[in-house]
Parts: structure tokens; sequence; C-alpha cells
């Protein structure tokens, strides 16, 4: 029950966190090279692994690992991971670890050695959307809590203990509803966002004009 709450606690950190990044670019320090294996940045390394309870019953530091993209992909990005940085820190009772990649692979690995080190809980924005489903089954065996943020990923929902991502079809109803009621007789609309994209033409390839 404990870390139940615990996961509750994290996602709402996490969405405190994702909304602050929305407001505006950071210039932190920079981050590493996104063609290189992931690199991790362990925050603090004196919290020991313990074995017998979760961090939350022993009182010790919670231990989180987070996986993220390379904070030099956006200023969006580069705002998140000094958020991130900023919520899962020791002084707000945290011992986190990062890891940095643009590929599937190397965020794997990188999720496999925050399992082996005996995280409570790993926060994932994955490179890509397959291939997690064992390494994700892994944490749930060793009883590891996993959190998406920024993006979704193709896998089993039981996988996971909570999603804080954007709902890109939800997203691209709702303009579509919001155009569709204005009751022009033509739409002229030119849209960035692939998943946007795709809901739009679903939904509305009978009467509007997309290019």
């Amino acid at each position: 029950m404990k870390k139940k709450v615990l996961a509750f606690i994290l996602a709402s950190a996490m969405v405190l966190g994702l909304t602050a990044c929305g407001s505006a670019a950071s210039t932190d320090t920079a981050a590493p090279a996104a063609d290189t294996a992931a690199t991790v940045d362990a925050a603090a390394d004196t919290a020991p692994a313990d074995d017998a309870a979760p961090a939350a019953d022993t009182g010790a530091l919670i231990k989180v690992g987070i996986i993220n993209n390379d904070p030099n992909e956006s200023g969006y990005r580069t705002a998140n991971d000094k958020d991130l940085k900023a919520t899962f820190c020791e002084a707000n009772g945290y011992e986190a670890s990062f890891a940095y990649s643009l590929r599937n692979d190397e965020q794997i690995t990188a999720a496999q050695k925050f399992i082996q080190d005996g995280v409570d809980y790993l926060l994932l924005s994955a490179a890509d959307t397959a291939g997690w489903d064992s390494v994700l089954q892994d944490a749930q065996d060793a009883g590891i809590r996993v959190i998406l943020f920024d993006r979704t990923i193709d896998a089993d929902p039981s996988l996971y203990e909570a999603s804080i991502v954007s709902d890109m079809a939800k997203e691209g109803q709702t303009a579509v509803d919001w155009l569709a009621s204005q009751g022009l007789d033509e739409y002229n609309v030119s849209i960035s966002r692939v998943l946007w994209v795709q809901q739009l033409r679903r939904v509305v390839q009978a009467h509007l004009m997309i290019r």
C-alpha cells in the first residue's frame, strides 16, 4: 500500500514538473551527446540498496532511476530535465540517477542497469514505443514501479504504474470538433504534429481540406 501511495506522489510530482517545463526553455548545463551510449548521471550515491524493505518503509532515500531523451533535443527537454533534477533530489527524499539517450536499445540497457541497482521506481520517457515488454516485466518481477512520462509505449498497461503523457488522439478530436463548430464552407488547415494529422484525417476527411 505504501508503494502505491509513493507512486501517486511521484506521479503528482512528475505532473508538476512537466507543467512547469512548458513555460520556458532552460540554459542549464550541457547534456551528453545523443550518439553515445546512454549516459548515467547519479545525483546521489550514498544510500545503500535495501533488499529487505522498500525505502518508504525504512525512512531511507527513495531510489529513482530516470531515463530521458537528450536534454539538448529541445528547449522543452532541457527544462524538463532541470525540473526533474530539482524535484527528485536528496532534499526531497530521493536518490536519483539519470540516463540519457535518443536510442531505444541504449535506454533499455540503462533500464536493465537501474533494475540491477535496485531502484524503487523507474521513470521512463522512451525513445521508441516498441521493445519494452521484457525489461518492464523484469522491473515488475523485482518489485520496481514504472512511471511513463512525456511519451507512451506499446506495452501491456499492467507493466507500468502510471502514464503521464499527452493524449494526441483526444487533442486532435478536440481540434476537429472546434473547427467543425465554426460552420465554414471550406477549411484550410496546416498541422505539424503527425498524430494530430492522422486523427484529423480520420475524423474530417469528408469535409476538411488538409494540406
